[in-house]
């Protein structure tokens, strides 16, 4: 079976609000909210992916990020799926975001960030709010 891999990334603030992608627009597997990022292109890393990603999607150089973690699953006996998940301070970033991509931005609550997400995302959510409680 394909493996199709991916970059994403959140931003998140100083009360643990996560930045969310309104896909209403451009959903592909009827999503309305997602994570900012998409595929990593042939001889790319993860993280240039994600760099590229974020500038194309925000119009923003991504320069201070971390790594989280990675997660895999398989997409409706389709094909699997490897993510490879990053997380940024928001800090004053989100007056310099400029949404090129999807239908804006929305910040919320993890918990919020997990009713709106699409059911595949809602394990990264996961991802990132063990990642948060720790910082």
């Amino acid at each position: 079976m394909e493996t199709k891999k991916f970059a994403l990334i959140t931003f998140y603030d100083k009360d643990k609000n996560i930045t969310l992608q309104d896909r209403k627009s451009i959903s592909k597997y009827g999503e309305l909210y997602g994570l900012f990022g998409g595929t990593i292109e042939q001889g790319e890393t993860p993280s240039q992916a994600i760099v590229r990603e974020i500038r194309e999607e925000l119009n923003f150089d991504l320069i201070d990020f971390e790594y989280v973690g990675c997660r895999r699953y398989c997409f409706e006996d389709k094909y699997n799926v490897s993510s490879d998940l990053y997380i940024a301070k928001l800090e004053n970033n989100l007056e310099k975001f400029k949404v090129l991509e999807g239908d804006g931005l929305k910040l919320c609550s993890l918990e919020k960030a997990k009713e709106l997400s699409h059911k595949y995302d809602k394990d990264i959510i996961e991802i990132y709010k063990k990642f948060l409680l720790n910082k």
